[in-house]
């Protein structure tokens, strides 16, 4: 296919960012038995972690970097997986209530998942989050969808 949908679930995000803000992202790849499963079959978890951090302090203290944030994606080839996924972790009682009500499925041009991801949360920290000076993702980013409960 032509799209990939990256689901984005932004745990953290500050009212409002500091001028220096920037954005560190970690691919992760974990595997495991999924105990979510009746089965406990075997299983792999690849996603993004997207860390805003900035920096902090005086002169006189020093700086150091702060992390001010916290925003976590998965890249699916498809709408159907996607969806899964995200009613997975909101159904799941092992999660806290609430903690992923936030979720949004962004609709993206087939690039490669490093940008994908970069252009997805982005344009969900845009649309959703109201940040007027980061780059939104045209013509990158097709669409947004937000499960209803």
């Amino acid at each position: 296919m032509f799209n990939k949908y990256i689901a984005v679930a932004p745990d953290h995000v500050p009212k409002d960012l500091p001028h220096n803000t920037k954005f560190v992202v970690k691919f992760i790849s974990e595997e495991g038995i999924m105990m979510g499963d009746p089965e406990l079959r075997h299983a792999k978890n690849d996603y993004y972690e997207i860390n805003i951090s900035s920096l902090a302090g005086s002169l006189k203290t020093g700086s150091r970097i702060k992390n001010v944030g916290k925003i976590l994606c998965w890249v699916f080839s498809s709408e159907k997986k996607a969806i899964e996924h995200v009613l997975f972790y909101r159904n799941n009682p092992r999660y806290e209530k609430n903690v992923y009500k936030k979720f949004v499925i962004v609709k993206v041009i087939n690039l490669f998942n490093f940008i994908s991801v970069r252009l997805a949360f982005r344009a969900v920290l845009k649309k959703n989050y109201k940040y007027a000076s980061l780059y939104g993702g045209f013509p990158f980013v097709r669409a947004f969808t937000r499960l209803k409960k």
